[in-house]
């Protein structure tokens, strides 16, 4: 007889930002997906260039 519960399985983490529960081999070091560590990366390209905007006045 087969268990009818939900089990989580142990090959699947949840991503430290979203929650959203991904495969272990596509989290970062961080434990970030690539969806959460893409907006990361466009969050910092944009403040780092209103900087260079900013010291260009």
């Amino acid at each position: 007889m087969q268990n009818t519960g939900t089990a989580i399985k142990p090959w699947y983490r949840l991503c430290l930002r979203c929650g959203k529960r991904i495969f272990s081999d596509l989290l970062d070091s961080e434990g970030m997906c690539d969806y959460c560590r893409e907006v990361k990366s466009m969050k910092a390209s944009v403040s780092r260039g209103r900087k260079e905007r900013k010291a260009r006045k």
